[in-house]
């Protein structure tokens, strides 16, 4: 016979705002990747595109924001400590024509990540 077990209730932590982050956008492109010998490597401007798109998608859902507030939390995001490294990571990953396309297009973060698939 097996007896259920009640674990603690876990503290509730604050809501954070959901921005793009280098595990955002690294998962993105993981996801965008494809199988050795398909698609292209990916350089750094599509890498510039995809995190672009990236900020865009979260700043328009979660804020409704306006193009100038989201011009304003891309360049703040590209003088960041992280930017560098994650454009470095993204250029090289394989990308297709079809998934820079789908990025270029996507309106919503649920239609970027269908991009990958």
């Amino acid at each position: 016979m097996t007896r259920a077990v009640s674990l603690p209730a876990l503290p509730r932590l604050p809501r954070l705002p959901r921005l793009p982050t280098a595990a955002l956008v690294g998962l993105l492109l993981a996801a965008l990747g494809c199988v050795v010998g398909c698609g292209h490597p990916a350089t750094e401007e599509e890498c510039k595109t995809i995190f672009d798109k990236s900020v865009e998608v979260e700043m328009r859902e979660l804020a409704k924001a306006d193009d100038s507030l989201i011009a304003k939390k891309k360049e703040a995001l590209r003088a960041g400590p992280d930017y560098e490294a994650e454009l470095k990571a993204c250029v090289g990953k394989r990308v297709t024509e079809t998934s820079m396309n789908c990025v270029r297009k996507a309106a919503t973060a649920a239609e970027l990540v269908d991009c990958s698939r």
